[in-house]
């Protein structure tokens, strides 16, 4: 499928950290705050932001290229506020999508403030592409405050439509109920499935790179995708691979499984692992 993608952002996970198994959901139970159980929010909420910014991309797809439906981000006719230089599937387009003060979506997620999408060509095309900002934008009860996420068309197979893209992310704060990190990442997006169809469900999608961060209180950290991400269209989770996180000399590893579609990651510290329940990002 082609997932015009964006590495745009997010719909957040809520956090839920216990010392369990990985694959036994029941005894998977609510922590009233994940960063007292994993000592760490930063882990935990760098783990979310791996799954989360693929719903923005999907989002900035369905309001630019051709092929996806522009209002199934609507839940009623006014909000979010929807308004572009450019006929859909026009290029150069800038496309802002303004939810206000906030309504919910018709999947039923609570949005506010603003994102800007500015895209030179078709995701399709060599060379082109999608700048997006976000201003004060909030999904449930996590916000980008600033940032921006640069993505670019590096190359498309001409015989499979698949397609090898970078995305920047550059000064890219959020902020959650456990605290707020800034990010500044470089990722390759290489696609290994679905190139020449424009449904998204058999996509098929490899996350390679690394990051630096910090968190509210100037602790620094760094990131490498030591395993790559995989990410599945019909998949609302990424569904394998490893980041190992490195903060304080400390390191941390987070798993995300081994291709099974679930909605656990595993953080390995010191001996112990914590699982990260994550938020669907569709």
């Amino acid at each position: 499928m082609k997932s015009f993608i964006f590495t745009g952002l997010i719909a957040f996970a809520l956090l839920f950290v216990v010392s369990c198994q990985k694959n036994d959901d029941s005894n998977v139970s609510a922590s009233t705050d994940a960063i007292n159980t994993t000592n760490d929010a930063a882990v935990s909420m760098y783990a979310e932001v791996q799954n989360d910014l693929e719903s923005i991309d999907e989002l900035a797809d369905n309001q630019v290229e051709n092929g996806f439906n522009s209002l199934e981000v609507r839940e009623s006719p006014s909000c979010p506020s929807i308004t572009s230089t450019a006929p859909k599937g026009t290029f150069p387009n800038t496309v802002t999508i303004d939810y206000g003060a906030g309504c919910t979506d018709a999947k039923g997620k609570y949005h506010s403030g603003k994102i800007i999408i500015e895209q030179t060509d078709s995701l399709r095309h060599a060379g082109a592409m999608r700048t997006t900002t976000f201003i004060d934008f909030g999904i449930d009860s996590v916000r980008m405050k600033k940032g921006t996420v640069i993505l670019k068309n590096l190359s498309t197979d001409p015989t499979t439509g698949n397609r090898k893209l970078s995305r920047e992310i550059k000064d890219m704060v959020f902020t959650g109920k456990n605290g707020s990190i800034t990010i500044n990442s470089s990722h390759t997006r290489t696609q290994l499935e679905g190139g020449n169809t424009i449904n998204r469900s058999d996509d098929k999608w490899k996350i390679e790179g690394g990051s630096v961060g910090s968190n509210d209180n100037g602790i620094k950290f760094t990131t490498q995708i030591t395993e790559p991400l995989i990410i599945k269209g019909d998949c609302p989770y990424i569904v394998n691979g490893w980041i190992t996180i490195i903060k304080k000399d400390e390191e941390t590893r987070i798993d995300y499984g081994n291709g099974t579609c679930d909605r656990f990651a595993i953080a390995h510290k010191k001996g112990k692992e914590f699982v990260i329940v994550l938020r669907p990002r569709f």
